[in-house]
């Protein structure tokens, strides 16, 4: 028996020369044109039910795969009994079971024939025997009856290898043309260009082509009116102009300066249909790499374009080949990888793409490398990721015997060979989403121009627009930049407005689905190319993605560790795992600070996040990371006041994201509220020191709601809550949370912490002016340390007594609460306290107009800070210095100690501090007569204060006043609501810039 099956064209079926006319179904027949299309390759059935019938659910599914594969059997083989074993749809008894059409029997099969004629051609042409390949070329076109499978249009499957023979089909064409132009037959190959372009009209090497054999021919006005015709064409459809290469080809034209005829370099890069956006310098570092265009380096003979799935690596490889073609005297050869699931299929992909026919008695292999010997030849091996182990022995055999090849491979993962150079492919360029966006600087950025240009392909009126503008932002930058995403993405704004689609971004498995439908399947929705990542994964590997992605902001590999190991991730295998996922571009690995930090692609954090899920392991890894981030900030806690100071305050703030999840997670509503309230507790001067003030108060608001038991962890949060209230000037808000603490330690009996409650109620009344109660508060205080023996908090509660009566004007008392508390800080040796007791009686003697004694005691205390290295503690004596100064004149003294202050504070980015310098230097600008840069500075500390909530005490609201009225009379209130923009709109960072650079301008 024979079956013969033609694809190209209407599909036709022949058992021993007669049709097979009808079909029971549709399905069985689409079953048939699967299988055979592609003979030998097992399809597993959830292969074939994705790409047969998806629409139905996973039962009815299988069993329609099963009762279609016995129709077909049947319908090929009438006589085939039950029982007996078909020889042409055969079941495989491997461990991955499937379903495929044989190779080894009788069945003629016209896509098979074509490729035959093409091969048999391609090996006559590099003969330079060209009746030979003009023979073959002809026959294998006679077979191209139509389209593959042009009337089977509703099959979705079909779309990709359509486009596939379609472009063997014109390949054949223009190879036809060459051979005969080579032979002088040009009205041959001038009719072979116009059925190329009958097809392709936008295929700029054909136009080419056509214009040099027209100009061979003496037909020079054809060969002008072909170039007009590209430059139409090109214009009209893809809005770019012809070549720099068609541009010079068309200009020796006009001056009548024949060409050669072009030797075309043998290659099969498919023409690409959408415009390339961006990669620059990518482009030219990978030339440079494989050309040897850097300065005392040989071309690489293997380089690995790497990269998360959908960041663009066949494109990026695709592109740079395409530049290259003159470089390969023997061509750019790819081999595509991504639908060959079977490793034996790999060399018979290779063989077929160069034209190496198999020979007798010779393994396949052999013959690739006897074929490859001496050529100068590119090969690009186009998705290996899952089929890994068999490209690296493939590649370490041909570069072994092939001296002049070079390989260009694209993966998910290494090859892991000697001699591989491994070229991670970035995200594309993204810009952060903030308000007032220049749109020429947003056009700079590639994710943006890869969406806007996109979106216009699917909603042609689409502009980017300063209404638009921040949206655009937040989806490219919430994509990470990953083409596939933003491609995905834009092609929803048919049907959603663009501020809808970042909003819904959050569940971006579901809402990018349907891109290009010619693609293959795993790159038509963001889903299906994570799944395709996921399922090349050991089961460990999935694992420990999965439970990474209980981390926000990244992690270090001691953490991971920590967090996510136990029976199955075991500890001393998480570094090897995690290497792997490296390796295989879902865990970015970046160096900072010395330390290699890990981290998570946004894309690829929310897919692990889901799966994290499904997998019932979720609540065990979060607790896990909840109790790593307590014991992380419990660690911290004693150090944000010491010599570390800032670098715990960074270490914190590089974890901040962790933190978050973490106090999220544990008042979710689940047993570990009390671990989030302790969390919180000893977080509060963090918070404080970097600025959060308000995230810090709803966070340990948050906590205490949920929270109600009296306990001391609970008296420690109002504590924090109570001392951010201050921070934001709620004096109400703070007295009630400090009331309640003293509550709580009342009951408790905590005599430490009840003195500690009464010493903050009296901060509260002493900030409110109410110096009274502050004092009968601070005495009550001190009574308790008094009998508790606690010297060093006496010492704190006399320095109180001292404030109070520095601002009751009764200085005398002052100076001798503040002389006693100094007297039992050099008693206990605590140079910190003694350095705080020196700031209080420079205070004091600043309030008496004292300004020499007042100096002398804050430098005194400045010497001791700086033994200490008490960085946030020198800023405060630095400022006290330039307040004293200031009031003595000596504004260059003044100037000098704001701007060390402020240097120091840039390190801690202690923002309320910061925001006091400027308005320290503003000050001295003032009384010096620049009046602009006063005014700069003044807003920009007044935009930093209304940033993070916080407020000006009583004595700094006074000079705030006072420089303000001096401004505004100085400059006129047009010229300094001008000016005063102009600073409000600073950064942080230009703002402190501005601050320590000395102008010397001056206002009239």
């Amino acid at each position: 028996m024979k079956i013969t099956l033609k694809f190209l064209g209407r599909f036709e079926v022949c058992r021993d020369g007669h049709p097979i006319d009808h079909w029971p179904r549709q399905k069985t027949q689409a079953l048939l044109e699967l299988l055979a299309s592609e003979r030998g390759r097992c399809f597993t059935p959830d292969q074939l039910i994705e790409m047969l019938f998806l629409e139905l659910d996973p039962t009815k599914a299988i069993n329609n795969v099963q009762k279609r594969v016995s129709e077909l059997r049947r319908m090929l083989e009438p006589d085939l009994t039950k029982g007996t074993q078909s020889q042409f749809v055969l079941q495989t008894k491997s461990r991955m079971q499937g379903y495929y059409f044989s190779k080894t029997v009788l069945c003629s099969v016209d896509i098979e024939e074509f490729q035959q004629h093409l091969d048999a051609a391609q090996l006559a042409e590099q003969a330079e025997c060209w009746m030979k390949a003009i023979e073959s070329y002809q026959r294998a076109i006679e077979l191209y009856q139509g389209d593959f499978l042009s009337d089977d249009l509703y099959e979705e499957w079909t779309i990709t290898p359509r486009e596939r023979w379609c472009e063997k089909y014109l390949l054949a064409l223009a190879h036809l043309a060459e051979c005969h132009a080579h032979l002088g037959q040009l009205p041959q190959a001038i009719r072979c260009c116009e059925r190329v372009l009958e097809r392709d009209p936008l295929n700029e090497s054909i136009y080419r082509q056509k214009m040099l054999y027209h100009c061979h021919a003496g037909e020079y006005p054809k060969a002008i009116v072909t170039y007009q015709v590209c430059v139409e064409k090109l214009s009209k459809q893809l809005k770019v102009e012809p070549t720099r290469e068609t541009h010079q080809l068309h200009e020796q034209i006009l001056k009548h300066e024949i060409p050669t005829l072009l030797h075309a370099i043998p290659n099969n890069l498919p023409k690409s249909w959408t415009s390339f956006i961006g990669r620059t310098r990518e482009m030219a570092e990978i030339k440079q790499l494989l050309t040897g265009g850097v300065q005392g380096h040989t071309p690489l003979r293997l380089l690995t374009l790497t990269g998360v799935g959908g960041c663009g690596k066949s494109r990026l490889a695709l592109e740079v080949s395409t530049d290259l073609l003159e470089h390969y005297i023997d061509g750019i050869w790819l081999v595509e990888l991504a639908s060959i699931f079977d490793s034996n299929l790999v060399l018979q992909a290779v063989a077929s793409t160069l034209g190496a026919r198999e020979q007798a008695a010779q393994p396949l292999l052999a013959t690739i490398s006897d074929y490859l010997h001496a050529k100068q030849l590119l090969l690009v091996l186009d998705n290996c990721e899952h089929l890994v182990d068999t490209c690296a022995q493939l590649v370490r055999a041909l570069l072994k015997t092939c001296p002049k090849l070079q390989i260009l491979a694209t993966s998910r993962e290494p090859l892991g060979i000697i001699g591989e150079t491994v070229w991670s492919v970035p995200s594309l360029t993204t810009p952060v989403p903030k308000p007032a966006l220049n749109l020429k600087i947003l056009m700079q950025f590639e994710s943006v121009r890869l969406f806007i240009e996109r979106a216009r392909a699917s909603e042609t009126h689409f502009e980017l627009t300063e209404e638009n503008a921040f949206a655009v932002t937040q989806v490219c930058h919430q994509l990470d930049g990953i083409p596939l995403a933003i491609e995905l993405a834009a092609t929803r704004v048919r049907a959603l407005p663009i501020e809808e689609i970042a909003e819904r971004l959050n569940d971006r498995f579901q809402l990018l689905v349907g891109g290009n439908r010619a693609a293959l399947a795993r790159h038509q929705t963001l889903q299906a190319t994570m799944d395709w990542s996921y399922q090349l994964l050991s089961e460990q590997e999935q694992a420990l993605l999965r439970r990474l992605s209980v981390f926000s902001g990244g992690w270090t590999f001691e953490v991971a560790e920590k967090v996510c190991a136990d029976e199955v991730v075991k500890p001393h295998e998480v570094l090897a795992l995690m290497t792997h996922l490296v390796d295989k571009s879902l865990v970015v690995m970046e160096e900072k600070d010395e330390e290699g930090r890990y981290r998570l692609l946004e894309t690829v954090r929310q897919y692990g996040h889901e799966k994290l899920l499904k997998s019932g392991e979720a609540e065990f890894i979060r607790n896990h990371h909840l109790d790593f981030c307590l014991r992380f900030a419990e660690e911290a806690e004693p150090k944000l006041q010491g010599a570390e100071q800032k670098i715990w305050l960074n270490r914190l703030e590089v974890e901040h994201d962790n933190l978050r999840a973490a106090l999220a997670w544990s008042l979710e509503g689940n047993n570990k509220v009390e671990a989030g309230l302790q969390l919180a507790g000893v977080l509060w001067r963090f918070w404080e020191v970097r600025g959060h003030f308000t995230e810090g108060r709803r966070w340990l608001e948050e906590a205490l709601t949920k929270t109600p038991a009296r306990t001391m962890a609970r008296a420690k949060a109002l504590k924090g809550a109570g001392n951010l209230a201050i921070d934001q000037g709620d004096y109400t808000a703070a007295r009630s949370l400090y009331q309640e603490s003293l509550i709580i330690q009342r009951e408790l009996g905590d005599k430490p912490g009840i003195t500690a409650s009464l010493n903050n109620l009296g901060n509260v009344a002493y900030m409110q002016g109410n110096y009274a109660e502050a004092r009968s508060l601070y005495e009550e205080s001190l009574a308790i340390k008094r009998e508790l023996g606690d010297q060093r908090g006496i010492a704190i509660s006399l320095g109180n007594l001292g404030n109070v009566a520095r601002e009751q004007e009764d200085y005398v008392s002052a100076r001798s609460f503040h002389e006693e508390s100094l007297i039992i800080k050099r008693e206990l040796e605590d140079k910190r306290g003694i350095a705080f007791s020196l700031n209080n009686l420079g205070e004091v003697a600043r309030a008496q107009g004292d300004y020499v004694s007042a100096r002398s005691f804050h430098e005194e205390s400045l010497i001791i800070k700086r033994e200490l290295r008490d960085k946030q503690g020198i800023t405060f004596s630095l400022n006290n210095l330039g307040y004293v100064v200031y009031a003595q004149g000596d504004y260059v003294a003044a100037r000098a100690f704001y701007q060390e202050s402020l240097s120091i504070q840039r390190e801690l980015v202690d923002k309320q501090r910061i925001a006091e310098s400027l308005q320290g230097l503003a000050g001295v600008d003032c009384a010096e007569g620049q009046c602009e840069r006063a005014t700069q500075l003044l807003a920009a500390a007044k935009s930093l204060r209304d940033a993070i909530d916080a407020v000006l005490e009583p004595a700094e609201q006074i000079e705030y006043d006072r420089i303000m009225a001096t401004l505004r009379a100085g400059l006129g209130e047009e010229a300094f609501a001008r000016v005063w923009a102009k600073g409000a709109a600073m950064t942080l960072q230009q703002a402190i810039e501005y601050a320590l650079t000395k102008d010397a301008r001056k206002c009239d």
